[in-house]
């Protein structure tokens, strides 16, 4: 995530956050990128997290919208991107 976009949502790096979806969420440590590195109001997210595809446990693909916050306190919405590198989407 962006260092904007983080600060804006009230998280901070290595932060332990919740990403929402529609139809499920994952928590994992959050790292905080310059925002020259990332672009603003998007999370990168890898593909598979534990035993499947995240896309499916948070009910989204990419481009889809869900919500990034504290763990257990998932608050502003933040897009997801079409990035694919590393496997994953923003």
């Amino acid at each position: 995530m962006a260092a904007g976009t983080a600060q804006a949502s009230g998280v901070a790096d290595a932060a332990i956050v919740t990403v929402t979806g529609p139809a499920g969420s994952v928590t994992l440590p959050l790292r905080v990128l310059p925002d020259a590195d990332m672009v603003a109001d998007t999370v990168w997210l890898p593909t598979r997290m534990g035993s499947g595809p995240v896309m499916v446990t948070l009910g989204t693909t990419v481009g889809g919208r869900v919500s990034v916050g504290a763990a257990g306190l998932a608050g502003r919405a933040e897009q997801l991107g079409s990035d694919q590198r590393s496997g994953g989407g923003r």
